[in-house]
């Protein structure tokens, strides 16, 4: 039950008040005496004052404090039907980066943002119960479903938006779901609008603000040293200016700097050469409106070197030249020792690859009769062992049978080169190739052939196909065949430690910036660098301060709430009766006695 105005329930001190006159009242029972002279004189002098005489249960009593009682309810308003249940405010609070950005009195759009939610908790009274719903490409409840609101300050002290950038409106949905239909709903944002979503009263909390971001940063291993790419960006009415400064991680020392001047909307792309290092680099702007955008950290990119190993005959192994493709593939790739090989060429006859080898290549000249063909060739061009690959002028030779395994170069019908995937993770590909009677090998598509093989080798090494990650990228590591089972856990820079998704191929998902540890126990198994890097979320031009009213209700809510009026309606009718009816009680109870009094 709820009332409609409560501080009327005050009139229930009326009860009290009825008890007191019956407690305080004079009584007298008349009686029937000769003449009054007979009495003393003192006898006849009434006592001044009321005096307390016991209580009487009469059904005047009854009746009067029932109607007493029934009055206060009255002027409450009681609703027994309509509003059964405690104000529900649902808010959906906007966690994208530019909810992070500083405003020019000094408050960031988030605190303005838990301004705006407190207000609204105040609005919906103590007694409402709360639930917070936070954006994101997954939205979550962050607060609830219905939470007492003493809770909600602790909450939001925890908000800190650095998403980038979403679609919102899953966040709504699901708002609206856990609202029904009797919720107050509340969407706090940044951005301008000129109506808000369907059901929900709006609060803008942002303003329009210069700022400039790192679009992109890389660094390069050279010859010698290293080369840094950065691309910056402004969003501004004007040319910003700004400072560029690199600094090495952990001793702060200053490795360069450069004042640049941006121009509105466009890439200023910067490379500068830097001595080679192993420790991380900061890369950081001037200060400006959001600092999410401003800075970047970068490790060094391990070097992941793909051991090729050969086992072919010699002829063989002369006519393919692999010795001199080898060392036209730079430090990436090395021969193997033994058996130690990544990347395995052999002849059909040979042993299968080892534990170790990802990618073996099959060498199969074939038996006679050996057939020559001249291009075009059917290519599957967009398979990633052919990128590049274009096979004109090549004279390919090749024996039986045909080449197993799904085919991806054919002539005519016949496959001369296949792959297979063996036990979901390494590769085999087949070349049907006599390497004595083709000039594949001299062809300008053999070094892009093997390069493509040492790709395919090295996206399935074991360890990290990168480390400098974008916010919004999966981080993934790639087990050891001796390590499967064992459990991995990604740490933030917070602290919140998050499990890897998948058995042989481990992926995490960050959700904020900084740099993370891949902890195998408490081993630490490799550093990652997670940036903010996000042009929608760093342009903060479209930002504004609005606040738009919900829209009217559809027409089936509006006739519920219709009803539940009518019948709260009916609830003070029903209580006006009955009070009429007990005053009319109470006066039948006593009129007999007073026109008793009245004869006497």
């Amino acid at each position: 039950m709820s009332f409609a105005a409560p501080f009327a329930l005050f009139a229930l001190l009326a009860v009290p008040v009825v008890l007191a006159l019956h407690l305080f009242r004079r009584r007298y029972q008349p009686r029937r005496v000769a003449g009054v002279f007979l009495f003393a004189p003192d006898a006849m002098t009434a006592r001044a004052g009321r005096t307390r005489t016991p209580l009487v249960r009469s059904p005047s009593l009854w009746l009067e404090l029932a109607a007493a009682a029934a009055l206060a309810l009255w002027l409450a308003g009681p609703r027994l039907f309509a509003f059964g249940e405690p104000t529900h405010l649902v808010v959906v609070l906007d966690d994208s980066a530019s909810m992070a950005a500083r405003g020019r009195d000094g408050a960031t759009f988030a605190e303005r943002a838990r301004r705006a939610v407190r207000a609204a908790a105040t609005a919906a009274g103590r007694d409402a119960v709360v639930t917070l719903v936070r954006s994101g490409p997954r939205p979550t409840v962050w607060l609830g479903p219905r939470a007492p609101m003493a809770t909600l300050d602790h909450t939001l002290a925890a908000y800190a938006p650095k998403r980038t950038h979403h679609d919102v409106e899953a966040a709504l949905g699901l708002a609206r779901e856990l609202g029904g239909r009797d919720a107050t709903l509340l969407f706090v944002t940044d951005g301008e609008a000129e109506s808000p979503p369907r059901g929900f009263a709006q609060r803008s909390v942002g303003e329009p603000l210069a700022n400039a971001a790192i679009a992109h940063a890389r660094r390069v291993r050279r010859d010698g040293g290293e080369r840094l790419f950065v691309d910056l960006l402004a969003f501004a009415p004007a040319t910003m200016s700004t400072e560029l400064t690199v600094r090495e991680v952990g001793t702060d020392a200053v490795v360069a700097t450069r004042r640049v001047e941006l121009a509105n909307g466009k890439v200023a792309r910067f490379e500068l050469d830097l001595p080679a290092s192993d420790a991380a680099l900061e890369v950081r702007l001037g200060e400006d409106a959001l600092a999410l955008d401003s800075s970047c950290l970068l490790l060094a990119e391990p070097v992941r070197r793909v051991r090729i190993g050969v086992r072919l005959p010699a002829e063989a192994a002369r006519a393919l030249e692999l010795g001199h493709a080898v060392r036209a593939l730079g430090e990436t790739v090395a021969l193997a020792v033994g058996d130690d090989a990544d990347l395995l060429v052999r002849d059909a006859s040979g042993t299968a690859a080892g534990a170790e080898a990802v990618v073996e290549v099959v060498v199969a000249p074939g038996a006679e009769p050996v057939e020559a063909w001249v291009g075009p060739f059917l290519l599957d061009k967009r398979h990633p062992l052919l990128r590049g690959i274009s096979l004109e002028g090549v004279v390919w030779s090749a024996g039986q049978p045909a080449a197993p395994g799904r085919g991806l170069v054919f002539a005519g019908e016949r496959a001369l080169l296949a792959e297979e995937h063996l036990d979901g993770e390494r590769l085999r590909v087949t070349l049907d190739l006599a390497p004595a009677r083709s000039n594949l090998t001299t062809s300008p598509d053999w070094p892009i052939l093997l390069s493509n093989l040492v790709a395919a080798a090295r996206a399935r090494l074991a360890g990290a196909a990168q480390v400098n990650v974008r916010l919004g990228d999966a981080i993934t590591w790639r087990r050891r065949r001796a390590d499967e089972g064992q459990d991995l856990r990604l740490l933030g820079p917070s602290g919140a430690a998050s499990l890897g998704v998948g058995s042989r191929v481990v992926t995490f998902e960050p959700v904020e910036a900084g740099e993370h540890r891949l902890l195998r126990g408490d081993e630490e198994q490799q550093r990652f660098a997670v940036n903010f890097v996000d042009a929608r979320e760093s342009d903060l031009r479209t930002c504004a301060a609005v606040e738009l009213a919900a829209e009217p209700l559809p027409v089936a809510d509006v006739e519920a709430k219709a009803r539940a009026e009518v019948r709260g309606e009916r609830e003070r009718q029903a209580l006006a009766l009955l009070l009429l009816l007990l005053v009319a009680l109470d006066w039948l109870v006593l009129a007999p006695r007073t026109g008793a009094e009245a004869r006497a």
